[in-house]
């Protein structure tokens, strides 16, 4: 399955990040800072190395910039379809 968790870098979002990857689920994390993604997507990826983790900055309350995880997802999937799979949105 494909996850994608908004305000996810820390706290429940970053422990449900972590309970997708342990079952082999692959997951793009969230911030409204740029800066707060690297870190985490960066430990995730070595923590999970067999499994897709991305990460992008996006402030999910305004819904103009929602549509941006999921273009990050599409773009992400569509230079590699084999990381995230079929859609299933």
């Amino acid at each position: 399955m494909n996850v994608v968790i908004a305000g996810s870098t820390r706290g429940i979002g970053l422990g449900m990040a972590q309970e997708f990857l342990k079952r082999a689920h692959k997951v793009m994390i969230s911030s409204r800072n740029p800066d707060a993604v690297i870190r985490p997507a960066t430990e995730l990826s070595a923590q999970y190395p067999s499994q897709s983790v991305a990460g992008t900055a996006c402030a999910a309350v305004h819904w103009l910039t929602t549509g941006k995880i999921a273009g990050y997802f599409l773009i992400s999937r569509s230079r590699n379809p084999d990381v995230f799979g079929p859609l299933g949105l």
